[in-house]
């Protein structure tokens, strides 16, 4: 079970799935959208990029900065999305009920799920960091 937290398919997977979500968060209305989320998204499309790229490479020699360049920016991205979902709030009397709901509940849901990949990929860079996983296993 170790293994699995620590392999490069959940590495991969973690990676794409920023980029998934970053790019969903284009689905909430423009007029709902802050300037914020706009840069902060670019930044986690080129963060997770960034962790696609870093575990194709054979030497893992700064594996441990690329990883922490993604945790940096995921943060950022999570604080953008709060953020915007907060400064929202005031226009959605513009907006039915049901459009306020999806846009409020989709950005939970967005935090939750980014939250939940850094703190995979935070107990992965603790180990590298800690010396007790040289290598990332294979899946």
């Amino acid at each position: 079970m170790r293994a699995i937290f620590n392999s490069r398919l959940l590495q991969f997977t973690i990676g794409l799935m920023g980029v998934i979500v970053s790019s969903a968060t284009m689905a909430i209305p423009y007029s709902l959208q802050t300037k914020l989320l706009g840069i902060v998204r670019a930044l986690e499309l080129t963060a997770s990029a960034l962790l696609i790229f870093g575990l194709v490479k054979k030497r893992e020699l700064n594996k441990s900065k690329i990883m922490m360049v993604w945790l940096i920016c995921s943060l950022m991205f999570v604080t953008g999305i709060l953020y915007n979902m907060f400064e929202a709030f005031w226009m959605f009397y513009g907006f039915d009920v049901l459009t306020s709901i999806i846009v409020t509940a989709s950005s939970l849901a967005a935090v939750a799920l980014m939250s939940g990949m850094m703190c995979v990929v935070y107990n992965g860079y603790e180990r590298l960091v800690d010396g007790k996983d040289e290598q990332i296993l294979t899946a």
